[in-house]
């Protein structure tokens, strides 16, 4: 347990111009998920449909609204349901360091979906795409009990998966403990 937490804590503060920490974990690369390069839009609605294929409890999930979406906007209710869908495909897929996954984290833990939770695509300064993912958990002060809302941002590229933030992003792939050690504790 204490190597677990000096190997957390060794990587937890590693930074660089380029990235926040050395941690990344690997995620086989799916069929679909190839071709989104390539061709972007449809390319994004590929993996849309491949992702309700492997995984079609995510449609039936109930999708948070977020604010400032305009209701009779079809196409941009549309895009953010995709979006949110391929982002809870991606933490189906994501192990944390205690052996569940991000999505039952989410599912089990946090108090509610947040309608920031998603994928979508980034660019690199060459322009390069990649997968980018962004999660937030409501979760509970472990003191106080207030709720709390921790990031989890993390960036895909090809079959590599690795954190955009050096603090809970990093320690949820790390160390099992990772509740205790940023002081919260589940939501619901």
């Amino acid at each position: 347990m204490r190597a677990s937490i000096q190997l957390a804590a060794a990587v937890f503060f590693v930074w660089s111009s380029t990235a926040y920490c050395i941690v990344s974990m690997t995620v086989p690369v799916s069929p679909a998920e190839k071709g989104y390069e390539s061709d972007l839009g449809m390319g994004w609605e590929r993996l849309h449909k491949f992702a309700l294929q492997v995984y079609p409890d995510i449609r039936r999930m109930l999708v948070p609204k977020p604010a400032g979406l305009e209701p009779g906007d079809v196409e941009a209710i549309r895009n953010f349901r995709r979006d949110f869908q391929i982002g809870m495909f991606f933490a189906k897929q994501i192990k944390l360091a205690d052996g569940q996954t991000l999505f039952d984290f989410l599912m089990h833990c946090s108090h509610g979906m947040d309608a920031a939770n998603m994928a979508n695509i980034g660019f690199d300064q060459a322009g390069k795409p990649y997968i980018s993912l962004q999660y937030f958990p409501h979760l509970r002060s472990a003191s106080s009990g207030e709720d709390m809302e921790l990031n989890i941002l993390f960036r895909r590229d090809g079959a590599t998966i690795k954190p955009e933030s050096p603090a809970f992003s990093t320690s949820i792939l790390t160390t099992p403990d990772y509740l205790q050690i940023h002081g919260v504790r589940c939501g619901r």
